[in-house]
């Protein structure tokens, strides 16, 4: 009898076991896609609503730490982005995309410093990662530190050549320090690469282009 018993018990462990290992997954991925969707819409709360049902199911999900990070980052939230994509960073230490993005997050926060050494880490962990050479050159040049953020943007359009933003932030360094004829070569790129976008009409009035 209580071998039976226990035979009974291992059988509804093992079909309980089998249960959490066909659902769960599947019960994650359906919130983690429409909690991406709802981001994509604009609906943080409810996307950060939908990224704490993926956590509840699974407190060691990275990438459910991103999104919610991401989905803050959206509202302004930026202390609560940082905390978001430092806890995907210590789940999965080579996360590029969470290092550029709390780097982001500290920008916007007037961390400078903090956001170089995200973006240092980013672009060790994946040396092509175009956004984060482009966001690393930015905080130099808002550290007045011209020299270091044109090597930056260099890299960033040497990685990425088809990406305007990186052409636009070099040309705005170039102008700061007087390199006019640069400033205006790469204009002239932005407005070749995105011709009816909002960076190549206000180079345009900056330098009194004609396109």
């Amino acid at each position: 009898m209580k071998r039976s018993i226990s035979t009974i018990r291992m059988v509804v462990l093992l079909l309980v076991l089998l249960a959490a290992a066909c659902t769960s997954p599947a019960q994650k991925d359906v919130h983690l896609n429409r909690g991406v969707e709802l981001s994509q819409e604009g609906r943080w709360e409810e996307a950060i609503a939908e990224f704490d049902q993926v956590l509840a199911l699974d407190p060691n999900y990275a990438l459910a730490y991103y999104n919610r990070g991401r989905a803050y980052y959206d509202q302004g939230e930026y202390q609560q982005a940082i905390a978001d994509f430092t806890e995907a960073i210590h789940i999965d230490p080579n996360y590029a995309g969470a290092y550029n993005n709390r780097g982001n997050a500290h920008a916007y926060l007037g961390e400078y410093e903090e956001a170089i050494t995200d973006y240092s880490e980013a672009t060790r962990i994946d040396p092509n990662y175009a956004k984060a050479y482009c966001n690393r050159g930015n905080a130099h040049a808002y550290l007045v530190e011209y020299e270091q953020a044109i090597a930056d943007l260099d890299k960033a359009v040497e990685v990425d050549p088809h990406n305007p933003l990186g052409y636009y932030a070099r040309a705005v360094v170039l102008l700061k320090l007087g390199r006019s004829a640069e400033a205006e070569s790469d204009a002239v790129k932005v407005c070749e690469l995105a011709p009816e976008g909002e960076f190549c009409q206000e180079l345009m009035e900056t330098m009194e282009l004609t396109h």
